[in-house]
């Protein structure tokens, strides 16, 4: 194994993979231990696997991983443990932005909300203004409301 490869890419995925785990999982333990499980798991396959999917093998992974680690928790004695846990995850991939986002919108949000970058980085990448940014935030998170949240409700409630 070449050790040197090998944490490179630890270092550049493991915050990422870890605010993908804590979103999902929203308890900072939870996120804690699935993403050393996921990086365990790279350590082990590393030579097996190829470079140019190294992002896609490790979001899989983590997926897997919370999978696990709900089922683990919730079916057994200690689920009692850990009562934080979501046993749904309603705000995950599958949630329906299409249509809403554009491809820069949700490449926006990735960045910022999954790959742990501020919103003055996601600007400087774009060669705009900060402020500029976070007022675009704002009304990403604003339509998100409107479409998501309320989509199929008859008597749509204000969320403050």
């Amino acid at each position: 194994m070449n050790k040197k490869e090998f944490e490179k890419t630890a270092e550049r995925y493991y915050r990422p993979i870890f605010n993908y785990c804590l979103v999902r999982l929203y308890v900072k333990e939870a996120a804690d231990d699935c993403t050393q499980e996921v990086f365990l798991a790279l350590f082990r396959r590393f030579d097996e696997l190829e470079k140019d999917n190294i992002q896609a093998w490790l979001y899989r992974t983590a997926d897997n991983v919370m999978r696990n680690y709900r089922r683990k928790f919730i079916s057994s004695d200690q689920s009692d443990e850990l009562p934080d846990i979501a046993v749904e995850d309603e705000y995950s991939v599958d949630t329906p932005f299409e249509g809403i986002l554009t491809e820069e919108e949700t490449a926006m949000l990735t960045e910022h909300y999954i790959n742990g970058y501020t919103i003055a980085e996601v600007a400087e990448k774009r060669k705009k203004a900060p402020a500029a940014m976070y007022k675009t935030f704002q009304r990403i998170k604003e339509r998100l409301l409107r479409n998501v949240y309320h989509r199929g409700d008859s008597d749509e409630k204000k969320i403050s």
